[in-house]
């Protein structure tokens, strides 16, 4: 009898000890679980800043292109403008210079046409 006994006591005492070290590894679960919640709040939040300064860089280098496509735009329509009253006055300069009956004729040169 003194041998159940001493076998429950035992028992008992291992019971316990497992419960304390439940106890323990419940409390360090929930401590990394803590943990990864914190860092997964930290991830997103990182993430978010990046995402958020890169549609900014983005947005400021497509504002950049779109500037510089306007101001080529911008000199080539005043190229464009000066080509053509460079031309027209060549035109000119040629018409003054041609015979007259070449141009009354219709086959005289037909410069800019």
């Amino acid at each position: 009898v003194q041998h159940g006994r001493d076998e429950l006591e035992a028992l008992r005492s291992l019971s316990a000890q497992q419960g304390t070290e439940l106890a323990k590894v419940n409390e360090e679960n929930r401590i990394l679980k803590q943990a990864v919640r914190v860092q997964h709040g930290q991830t997103e939040k990182l993430r978010g800043e990046i995402e958020h300064r890169v549609r900014g860089e983005i947005e400021h280098k497509h504002r950049s292109e779109i500037e510089g496509f306007q101001n080529l735009g911008m000199h080539a329509a005043e190229h464009i403008r000066r080509l053509e009253a460079t031309n027209y006055a060549l035109r000119t300069h040629l018409e003054q210079m041609a015979p007259s009956h070449a141009t009354d004729m219709g086959n005289g040169p037909r410069w800019g046409t």
